[in-house]
């Protein structure tokens, strides 16, 4: 099957992610677990999140990344590694899946429960529109 991006933020809809991909694709070489830093400000672009009070350090992003992915290693026993980029969500998505050549790319998507954390344009929508290869998208 080739290498699985996931994108993951470390809420329970980005751990469903991980268990429905590895449950619909069992064959998948490998896993990427892609968190991204973001710097919290609105820019109005595609793709953009508006959540400072739930964006991560680079350095926590580094140690959770690292230590889920030892986790799916040892559950599911695939091969797992976890990157972390800066930027706008959506656009690193789509970036990293053409840059680690992804098969499928695996995103979340929840009930938006706070006005003020609106996606401006959905981070699943933005992907799902922009990426080269199919994007199973898990709720």
């Amino acid at each position: 099957m080739g290498t699985v991006l996931v994108a993951y933020d470390d809420t329970e809809i980005s751990r469903k992610a991980i268990q429905r991909a590895l449950a619909l694709l069992a064959d998948a070489d490998s896993l990427i677990l892609l968190y991204v830093v973001t710097d919290g400000s609105a820019s109005g672009t595609l793709g953009d999140m508006v959540c400072p009070e739930d964006a991560m350090s680079a350095e926590d992003a580094h140690l959770m990344i690292n230590a889920t992915a030892v986790e799916v290693v040892e559950h599911y026993g695939v091969q797992a590694v976890g990157l972390v980029r800066r930027g706008s969500p959506g656009p690193i998505i789509v970036q990293v899946g053409r840059e680690v050549e992804a098969s499928v790319i695996v995103v979340g998507v929840g009930k938006v429960e706070k006005v003020s954390c609106f996606a401006l344009g959905s981070v699943a929508d933005h992907v799902a529109r922009h990426s080269d290869v199919p994007v199973l998208i898990v709720r």
